[in-house]
């Protein structure tokens, strides 16, 4: 299992910093979850796959983000973690703006950046689940989350589990504790 590529804090700095589209529907904390669960805060390309970034977008949905004058591409987004956050940001606009129904709904957009309609597979709203569950729990820790590892752990883990000996990922994600 990779250690996480940022810390915490440097995570959430950059969500917080690049996290435009939508943040009121989409907010930091529901992209913190998502990027811990796809690649646990590491700006890499899929392993079998072609996904790329923090949010595991895929390159070939890229060109839909031009209505947005967002042209970009997979290595982009590798060379810089503020520009994977920020597709990630308008790529789960895109998904919501271009739902066919007269309401527009953050589940369905949920599900439709999972892939759920590509193979209707239940572990993907699971992950869906985890989530909103991380995104929740995220919410709930009083300002400067850096300071509450424990909760903030709890709270990831709903996303993705840690290893039992997860001594180096918490050292990873809260350096000096």
């Amino acid at each position: 299992m990779r250690l996480p590529g940022f810390s915490f804090r440097q995570m959430h700095g950059l969500v917080y910093d690049n996290n435009w589209q939508l943040y009121q529907i989409f907010t930091d904390e529901l992209l913190i979850a998502i990027f811990w669960e796809e690649t646990q805060f590491n700006n890499i390309p899929q392993s079998g796959g072609t996904a790329v970034g923090l949010g595991q977008v895929e390159p070939s949905e890229l060109w839909t983000l031009k209505k947005y004058g967002v042209q970009t591409n997979a290595a982009a987004i590798l060379a810089s973690p503020a520009h994977a956050v920020q597709i990630t940001s308008y790529y789960l606009r895109h998904l919501y703006e271009s739902q066919q129904t007269t309401w527009r709904s953050k589940s369905e957009t949920l599900k439709r950046y999972a892939g759920y309609y590509w193979d209707k597979a239940a572990w993907r709203l699971m992950a869906i689940t985890g989530w909103e569950a991380c995104e929740r729990a995220l919410q709930q820790i009083p300002s400067d989350p850096w300071d509450y590892p424990d909760l903030v752990k709890s709270a990831l883990s709903m996303a993705r589990a840690f290893p039992k000996d997860d001594d180096r990922f918490h050292k990873a994600l809260f350096p000096g504790t």
